[in-house]
């Protein structure tokens, strides 16, 4: 009976949060602020991101939609499933027999709750309270647990046992990168800041914090890189594997408590990276990935530090290119930037010239460029000469004492479209016809994608749609922006610009001595089409005279490419089609291509 009790006050209390019979009212288009429990909560995954869910009163539930401006601010509020919003400004939209409530308006009243919040009335808790009354409780038992205790008697949860549905934690974890601070403008023309530092914990687990606005301030000299801290009552939602390496990203808010551990206690709580290595012979596979990867390999050459303009504020950015080598007996280039290249590795030259050196890089993204090759990013780590790493170990047993360091090595770009030469032609590997490319049988779309080496040519460009897009400005962005206010608005980046970045993308036929295709092809190869012409000066020009705009259109037709070729299929509407997509795109080298014919006619005799 005090079971039954207990739950039907514990209930209530939570239940006194919603407004009863919200959703009836919200049916009714009450002009009164109603708030409801959010439920099943999704986003988009193209387009403007939006949410979907449903929004529960403790008894009923109704489908909504959040709008854009909506969801941008339940984001930095943190909002996850079971959390609580007020619901301030809506309309409803009816669609044949079902009605949706669009939100217009609103705040986060509860970030998330534990459970779903029912009414006390309802048959559902009567049911519960039944239940609990009738039978008695089972004796309790100790349950295996995640947690642990540290030094100083705290309860210690691992970062990867954190879920947003257990939100009473406490992790110690060891800062391992603080990301610039990042102004931007609203649409409604307020400004901010975010920042953001990276964590890990002794089992190598990683998750991102996200500082906003006054936060920003508060905790950014707080955190110290290669320090470490306990932190709890962070906001958890699930993270976006394209800038987060853990499941969940954290958001800290004004309730979010954090404290730095002593030296001490640090000491004795060593970091273990842990790491997924993928051997050069397969990074090809990884191109394009959205996914970082690790990868270890024995430095072969490494180059003086350099600087480049970034493009959106004119701001250096340093990078060092190192060359690696596994055993695989493959190499490939490695352009590690800023902190990593002026510090962390400034030493490098002068060990590399005393002996051998391992280098192990957790977080890394692969391109296409010289067939391919790697790149550091923002929250990327590199340690030299791992300790108790097993592969590292038995890459320098493979190196020195195995025949590695005589052995013959091959770029693991080598073979590749894109691979460069001194003509600026593709590699020489097999040509593949685009008849060959188009079966009649089309491979199921759960197949992954081929990659083919073509030699076409352009006939005409599609006329379905514009052959280019207003981009963002940063470097290293190529989401699509928004005119909004005299500028251009990044969801991405959250901020607006003063200009955009035209880049291209657009649909050609091309042709070679075996039928047809049609290509898609995106803004470096289009440039190498357009004779060198941006999607800017294209825009202008149109703009300018659009019978020169013509012009130059027909003289980019009917000129012979080096392609490297996805092939992939796909299913659009219900319908299977193959769709081939130039990854790179160089001129003809008449010089290579006729060795290269020759060749392949001495091989027929």
């Amino acid at each position: 009976f005090e079971l039954g009790i207990n739950f039907i006050i514990d209930n209530s209390k939570m239940a006194e949060i919603l407004t009863g019979g919200g959703v009836s009212s919200l049916l009714k288009e009450t002009s009164e602020a109603i708030q409801l429990q959010v439920l099943e909560l999704t986003s988009n995954e193209t387009g403007t991101k939006r949410y979907r869910c449903k929004l529960w009163d403790g008894e009923l539930q109704q489908d909504a939609l959040f709008s854009p401006d909506f969801t941008r601010e339940v984001d930095e509020a943190g909002l996850q499933n079971l959390g609580v919003v007020s619901v301030q400004e809506f309309n409803l939209v009816k669609l044949q027999d079902k009605t949706s409530v669009n939100v217009l308006k609103g705040s986060v009243v509860e970030a998330a709750m534990e459970t779903k919040i029912l009414s006390v009335s309802s048959p559902a808790t009567q049911e519960k309270v039944q239940k609990r009354m009738s039978y008695p409780s089972p004796p309790s038992e100790a349950k295996p647990s995640s947690m642990r205790t540290s030094a100083n008697t705290r309860r210690i949860q691992p970062i990867g046992a954190l879920n947003p549905y257990a939100p009473n934690w406490t992790i110690k974890a060891r800062v391992t990168n603080k990301g610039d601070v990042r102004s931007f403008s609203g649409r409604d023309g307020t400004s901010g800041k975010v920042s953001s530092v990276d964590l890990m914990d002794e089992d190598g687990s990683e998750i991102r914090a996200t500082m906003w606005h006054d936060l920003v301030d508060k905790y950014m000299d707080v955190f110290q890189v290669g320090k470490m801290y306990y932190i709890s009552k962070g906001r958890l939602k699930v993270a976006n594997k394209q800038y987060s390496a853990g499941d969940y990203d954290m958001t800290i808010s004004e309730q979010t408590e954090v404290e730095q551990v002593g030296d001490d206690e640090m000491a004795a709580s060593p970091m273990k990276l842990s790491y997924n290595f993928v051997p050069f012979d397969a990074l090809a596979a990884n191109i394009g990935s959205k996914s970082p990867f690790d990868v270890i390999g024995v430095v072969q050459q490494t180059g003086d530090v350099a600087t480049v303009k970034r493009k959106a504020d004119g701001t250096d950015l340093y990078r060092r290119e190192i060359t690696l080598i596994d055993s695989t007996s493959k190499s490939v280039r490695l352009t590690v930037w800023n902190q990593l290249a002026q510090e962390v590795l400034k030493d490098l030259p002068e060990q590399v010239a005393r002996g051998t050196v391992v280098l192990a890089i957790k977080g890394v993204k692969a391109s296409d460029y010289d067939g391919v090759s790697l790149s550091t990013m923002g929250r990327s780590m590199v340690c030299l000469d791992p300790v108790n790493e097993p592969a590292a170990d038995r890459l320098r047993q493979w190196y020195d004492c195995e025949g590695g360091k005589a052995a013959p090595s091959v770029s693991a770009g080598a073979g590749l479209a894109s691979e460069r030469s001194p003509g600026g032609q593709g590699g020489s590997g097999q040509v593949t016809s685009l008849k060959d490319m188009q079966p009649a049988e089309l491979a199921p779309a759960s197949a992954p994608a081929e990659f083919f080496s073509a030699r076409a040519t352009v006939t005409r460009f599609s006329n379905k749609g514009s052959m280019w897009y207003p981009g963002c400005p940063e470097v290293g962005c190529q989401k699509k922006v928004v005119q909004e206010g005299g500028g251009w608005y990044c969801e991405a980046h959250q901020q607006a610009f003063p200009n955009c970045n035209y880049r291209y993308i657009a649909q050609a036929q091309m042709m070679d001595s075996t039928g047809s295709a049609w290509v898609a092809l995106f803004n470096e190869g289009m440039e190498t089409i357009m004779g060198g012409k941006t999607a800017d000066e294209m825009v202008a020009l149109r703009e300018e005279d659009e019978a020169k705009f013509n012009r130059v259109l027909k003289q980019a037709t009917f000129q012979p490419f080096c392609l490297r070729l996805k092939s992939k299929t796909d299913e659009y509407g219900g319908e299977t089609r193959r769709r081939l997509t130039a990854s790179t795109v160089q001129p003809m080298n008449w010089s290579s291509e006729s060795k290269r014919l020759l060749k392949a006619i001495e091989s027929m005799s």
